[in-house]
């Protein structure tokens, strides 16, 4: 379901008119390492963590990495 979610994420964030968008370095991150993103999903996920909600968020762990 994570790969379905993310394309949806994708597809909304491109084609939507609403302020409230991913930013776009999020969405590069997911288009250039999808595999890792998925991963690093599954793993904060299972470990009780967030996407984009705390410090130690899927999101933050992404953005701040190379």
């Amino acid at each position: 379901m994570i790969p379905i979610l993310l394309e949806m994420a994708e597809w909304g964030a491109k084609y939507s008119d609403s302020a409230e968008q991913l930013p776009m370095e999020w969405l590069e991150v997911v288009r250039t390492r999808r595999e890792e993103v998925i991963q690093i999903i599954r793993e904060t996920v299972l470990q009780g963590g967030s996407i984009f909600a705390g410090e130690n968020c899927v999101a933050a762990r992404l953005l701040k990495d190379p």
